[in-house]
Parts: structure tokens; sequence; C-alpha cells
């Protein structure tokens, strides 16, 4: 198993459809090499978007409401805090798989909607291209998170798939049992 010294916080989101500059963001839930503590939470759409993707997560209105879901800007200053009080000012990578053609864009997008400034110290980091990279033998189609973690872990994922605490856990899992 590889040691990992740099300060990392595995994080995903799910969201109310799949179009990066329009998307909302529906879930978040990260959780960190240096504390086992996970934060998760919901966020509450607007009143007339629709999400339209419930068939890949099974987030709908009710859910958000039945979680007392709040509204982004909180969520994303509660998250902020949280990696703040976590690592402080230190550099921290932020990984997400597919992060660089989805997570990320996402979220800067949605920061950027509400005047929310993403922390300086923040670098933005993608597990799926490490994993192709440095695994081609996995072969193309098999490089969902799902699929990595039965072939690496070896067990069924623990819990719903496109749940973003599971999905958070199993990365998390993967990459210290991936070595790059």
């Amino acid at each position: 198993m590889q040691k990992i010294t740099s300060n990392i916080c595995y994080y995903d989101l799910e969201t109310t459809g799949l179009c990066t500059l329009k998307s909302k963001i529906l879930q978040i839930a990260a959780i960190t090499n240096k504390n086992t503590e996970i934060f998760q939470s919901y966020v509450m759409t607007p009143d007339d978007f629709k999400i339209t993707n419930s068939h890949i997560h099974h987030i709908t209105k009710e859910t958000l409401i039945e979680n007392d879901a709040s509204h982004f800007t909180t969520v994303m200053h509660l998250f902020i805090d949280w990696l703040s009080h976590i690592y402080r000012e230190e550099t921290v990578y932020l990984i997400a798989h597919n992060n660089f053609c989805y997570d990320q864009l996402v979220l800067e997008s949605q920061c950027k909607e509400h005047g929310i400034i993403i922390p300086s110290n923040w670098r933005f980091y993608d597990s799926l291209y490490q994993f192709r990279k440095h695994n081609e033998e996995i072969g193309y189609g098999n490089y969902s998170l799902g699929k990595l973690y039965k072939n690496i872990i070896s067990v069924p994922p623990p819990g719903e798939l496109h749940n973003a605490v599971t999905d958070v856990r199993m990365l998390m899992q993967i990459h210290f049992y991936t070595i790059w």
C-alpha cells in the first residue's frame, strides 16, 4: 500500500444534470486523509429548477426537503470552513473521479454564480486521468468508480453508487490501494 503524505480531500458531487455550466449541486461529500470525519450535505435547488438525472443518483426534491437541504452558499461556506479547520492554510489537493471534466467545472461554475471565491490553497486533481494513465491493463470502459472499486478492492461497493458519501469512500479506498 502506498503511503500518501500530501493533504488530500476526496470529494464528490451529485447534480441536477450533466451540463457543467447549468447543473446545480444537489449533494456534496468529502473525506480527508487527515481526518476520517465525512463532510456531507444536500443542497437545495431553486424552486423552478428541474432535476433531470434522478434516475442515476435517486435524489429528488423530496429527498432535499427530507434532509433539510441548505442553499448553496451556506453549504459551500461550511465546506470551505471544514477544510480550513483541517488543513489551515496548507495546500490541499481536492481529488474527484472525472474532476477535470465535471466536478471541478460544476463547483467553479456555482461558486462564480454565487460570488464565492475558491481558496487559493486548493489544487484540483483527477483520479480518472491517473487511473487511465497508470493502469492501462484495466481496459477502456472499466474506469467507472464502481468497476474500479470492484476490480481493485475485490468486493462490491459499500453502499449505493452515485451517492456522494459512498463515492468518496470508494475513491479514498482505491486511491490508497493503488500505486502510481
